[in-house]
Order: C-alpha cells, then structure tokens, then sequence
C-alpha cells in the first residue's frame, strides 16, 4: 500500500508500552519519543500498541491519542482497531469464569497479589503494590465475585505478584503461559500471542507484514519480533530479544523508540 501523501510505502509500526516506549515504573513516554511516535503517524504510516497489558490496564493517554490506529492488547487475546468511532475489536479471547474462582481461592491461600486485567475494569485479590497503574483495582472479596457481582466482564490477562510459584504453574500452566518480570510475572492465555495479534491487525488495514515493523524489550515480545518484517529491540531487552533481532535501537532511557522511526521508517 502506497502513503499517497509521500509515494512511500506505508508501514505499520507495532511498539510494545513497558521498557520500550516508557521507562518502567512511569506513566507517559519522553517527550522525543512521543514527538516521533506522532510525526510518524502524521507521515501516513499506522502506530499500534503491542502490550501485555489489558485494555482497562492501558492509560487513556494513550488510548485517546490521535496518533494511535489500534492496539494488540493482553499479549494478543485482545484487539482493536481505531476509527472515527473510537475502538473497535475484530479479536477478544478470555480466561474461563471457572478459572478464575480457582485463581481467587489460590492467591488467597499464597497471600500474594492477583491482578485480574478485563476490558474496562481491574481487578485484584490483595493489594497490588508493585505496579503503576491508571485506574484502581476493584476488590474482589469471593470467588464467585465474577459469576454474582460482575457477570459481564471478561478477563483477558492476569499479573502476579513475585517469581512463579509451582502451585501456579501446578493449576494454570496448561492454560496460561507465565512470563516472569522483574517484580511480578505475567499470565497470557496459551495460543495467543503478540504475533498473532499483530497478523490480525495486518490483515485488518491491508498491509503485508513484510512491510510491519516491531519494536520490544522482554521475552514476550519475542515471537513479535520474528514475525515482523523488521524486528527491533531496545538497548535495554533481555539477550535473546537482542539475538532475534535484526536490529538495535537505543535504551529507553535514551529514546530509542525514536532513534529506531528515524533511522527505520
């Protein structure tokens, strides 16, 4: 597909939140990075977000940027495409209900936090105390608090507190797959995937992926970054990211995320 405005060929840019477009522990991106993240959407190219995080989990500075065309959320289970209309999803998988009371009853037993991620509300069994989040986790005080007291939501991610523990993996490992972070791991449904919400997407606006770029730091950006036409890491991602890469941008610190839409796209 063709940018009519450059005679370029229009790409779409995937980029990862957490230790790409912003430092870990902060809210917003640096001022250059956010400025080149706008000046290449306004060249005609399309910026998704690929997050972990659910959709209730991203800050509405970002959801309700003009810049934004869609996002690949909760590690794949969810996407979105941005219209006139706001955000739409053509793709949203979700953890079963029963699940879920399992969950309550474990993390109850652990005494470790649960961060349960639905599409506009959070959740938590504990008090979260490691994460920044935009909105406050409701308290679930049962494990039948989604069958009685919220029905209708569905959860598509969960967040943990500390390093897996084996009662986890012992319960939902066959269902979810763990990905340990530096303070907390992260439980993304088996099958989804970055890439696959990334495909999706592609297909969605009508660009091939050979024209997609994809830039991350951590283990789950990992099958993202070799489906991509052009795969990026950041300064700061772990070594096997750096390994499967075809290139390296700067630190986030040191705003890679523009170093990489200047000399890339």
């Amino acid at each position: 597909m063709q940018n009519s405005n450059t005679g370029h060929t229009r790409k779409a840019v995937f980029l990862d939140i957490d230790g790409t477009l912003i430092p870990q522990g902060q809210a917003m991106p640096g001022a250059e990075d956010a400025a080149a993240v706008e000046l290449t959407h306004n060249a005609g190219h399309l910026i998704f977000l690929s997050t972990a995080r659910s959709l209730a989990n991203i800050p509405p500075e970002f959801t309700a940027a003009p810049w934004l065309d869609g996002i690949v959320a909760a590690g794949g289970a969810h996407v979105l495409l941005k219209d006139a209309a706001g955000l739409t999803t053509v793709y949203h998988t979700f953890i079963p209900v029963k699940l879920l009371s399992a969950m309550y009853e474990l993390y109850e037993r652990l005494g470790k936090w649960c961060l349960f991620e639905g599409e506009t509300d959070l959740f938590a069994v504990g008090r979260v105390t490691t994460l920044l989040l935009p909105r406050e986790p409701l308290a679930l005080e049962h494990k039948n608090d989604f069958v009685t007291k919220y029905p209708d939501t569905a959860i598509s991610k969960i967040t943990m507190e500390g390093d897996i523990a084996a009662a986890e993996r012992d319960m939902f490992g066959d269902i979810l797959h763990l990905y340990p972070q530096t303070v907390h791991h992260d439980g993304i449904i088996r099958g989804e995937s970055k890439s696959k919400g990334m495909l999706m997407a592609l297909e969605a606006v009508g660009i091939r992926r050979e024209h997609s770029i994809a830039i991350g730091d951590s283990a789950n950006d990992l099958d993202m970054i070799r489906a991509a036409g052009t795969g990026i890491a950041m300064g700061n991602a772990c070594d096997e990211l750096k390994a499967a890469a075809a290139h390296i941008t700067g630190d986030v610190m040191r705003n890679g995320v523009a170093q990489a839409l200047r000399t890339y796209v």
